[in-house]
């Protein structure tokens, strides 16, 4: 779905795309909150899964490690699958995510 009041629904998944100049060990943040429930969302690098996050219908941050052998020189793709999906009117909603974002790992 669109942008709405700076952040974005997803359905049961979502993907974001970052581009990666240099791979290295790095630190995925994300910010966002369930739909009516509570329910756990599967992130995915690349195809490779880094982890699963318990998100609460509270906007929450979440901070995920990712090894440098996830990234790849160039675009990589971030796919977010959550649990459960809900209608809301003709749309069917799973999460709202207001930022989503790559760090170097702070040593």
């Amino acid at each position: 779905y669109g942008r709405d009041k700076n952040f974005r629904w997803f359905k049961s998944s979502g993907q974001v795309l970052f581009k990666i100049r240099d791979p290295r060990p790095m630190q995925l943040i994300l910010k966002g909150a369930s739909y009516l429930k509570s329910q756990n969302v599967t992130i995915y690098l690349n195809r490779r899964k880094i982890g699963v996050a318990l998100m609460q219908t509270n906007e929450e941050m979440f901070k995920l490690d990712v090894p440098k052998e996830y990234l790849l020189t160039g675009i990589n793709t971030l796919h977010i699958m959550a649990d459960q999906g809900y209608l809301a009117g003709e749309n069917i909603l799973s999460a709202k995510f207001s930022s989503a974002m790559l760090v170097d790992v702070k040593d």
